[in-house]
């Protein structure tokens, strides 16, 4: 797996096959893949404002990640998402500097395209 390289990068993956839906019942098989990277955090410790280092390791995750997932998918993706964590040390706003800002346009690349949709009202954004 081609993670790049943010100091002990590590990246993991899930691929599941369904093929029974409800009650045991045959349904058409979806393939579920998730990825995920753990990577030293390059603001950890520091209080500072200028987080454009995050949106970079976003950028390059969001890229490396979904490449990675479509090679597990039998047919194109008809959805995605996306989601954080960190430990106690983490200031609050560094997983979303990660995630919001430049992640969503390299998955887009990646998968050929595809519109956002805020899941709370259901409208494009």
């Amino acid at each position: 797996m081609n993670v790049p390289d943010y100091g002990n990068s590590k990246g993991r993956f899930y691929h599941k096959n369904i093929t029974k839906g409800e009650m045991r019942r045959l349904c058409t098989p979806i393939t579920r893949a998730a990825g995920m990277a753990i990577f030293r955090n390059p603001c950890a410790g520091k209080d500072q404002d200028n987080l454009s280092q995050l949106f970079d390791v976003g950028a390059g995750l969001g890229r490396a990640l979904t490449e990675e997932l479509l090679h597990m998918l039998s047919a194109p993706p008809n959805c995605y998402a996306k989601q954080h964590s960190s430990d106690r040390w983490a200031e609050m706003k560094h997983d979303p500097a990660v995630l919001d800002p430049e992640i969503c346009k390299p998955v887009r690349e990646v998968i050929g395209g595809g519109k956002v949709t805020d899941i709370l009202t259901n409208a494009s954004v």
